[in-house]
């Protein structure tokens, strides 16, 4: 029904009519445990209509098939699977222990995206869409293929990126230049765009990219001042050349009183 929020923990027979669809997502994609202890599968449920786990919630895995919205704001997921079309995950609060972003087969990939603004993750893997952190904390954070990251706050401890992946931090205060980073592994430190230290642990292949852009406001700063400094160095340019003007001609003065 559009306009509601599901609960796992309700419609109880609802769920489990949809018992066997998570097997045969189980089967598709060999992630899934033979006899899950509880679980819930959404497939085509869309914005109007998301799933959403809240405080009190625990789950084992929570599979997500299709054209999907999942929003975790509380409770307890061990595993978030995610199919590669058209899903999205929003993830505010409480603890996930893995969230996979998973290769899909028969169907052409459509890109799925994971959004991180609060609550505590332990890993975060995958080979396709998009992920956003801005909040919250991510132990660690593997891409592989054409996955597109944008990391702006919130924590990771660990990142390893493959196969052509892309990962930008906004923030400032980096140890290293702004721009992509040169080397393949290391240690990355700074501050983000939220104000969130960041002391990261980073691994990445040659085909792989780890991009260090300014945040929004630092920009915002650099535009309003550059102009200021501009007309400044015009001022100062114009003052110099008086000045040089001018210095004959006092001297040509004193001499003249002089004689």
């Amino acid at each position: 029904m559009a306009g509601t929020t599901h609960r796992a923990d309700r419609r109880a027979g609802e769920l489990a009519t949809r018992t066997w669809m998570m097997g045969v997502v189980c089967l598709a994609i060999g992630l899934c445990a033979a006899t899950p202890r509880a679980g819930i599968v959404a497939d085509g449920v869309g914005r109007d209509d998301p799933w959403t786990v809240v405080e009190g919630d625990a789950f084992t895995k929570v599979s997500i098939g299709a054209a999907s919205l999942l929003n975790i704001v509380g409770g307890q997921v061990q595993e978030v699977v995610v199919l590669p079309w058209s899903n999205v995950v929003n993830v505010s609060g409480g603890i996930v222990g893995a969230i996979k972003v998973v290769p899909g087969e028969g169907r052409t990939p459509q890109q799925s995206v994971v959004n991180i603004t609060g609550g505590q993750v332990g890993s975060a893997w995958q080979s396709d869409g998009g992920f956003r952190l801005s909040g919250g904390h991510v132990e660690s954070i593997a891409f592989h293929s054409s996955v597109l990251g944008e990391i702006s706050g919130g924590g990771v401890d660990i990142l390893n990126i493959t196969g052509g992946a892309t990962v930008i931090f906004r923030g400032d205060e980096f140890n290293f230049r702004l721009g992509d980073i040169p080397g393949t592994s290391g240690t990355l430190t700074g501050m983000l765009a939220d104000d969130s230290p960041l002391h990261m642990n980073f691994v990445r292949d040659e085909l792989s990219t780890i991009r260090l852009v300014p945040e929004p406001g630092t920009i915002g700063a650099v535009l309003f001042t550059l102009p200021m400094m501009i007309l400044r160095r015009m001022r100062r340019s114009v003052n110099n050349t008086r000045a040089l003007e001018a210095g004959p001609k006092q001297g040509a003065i004193a001499r003249s009183l002089s004689e």
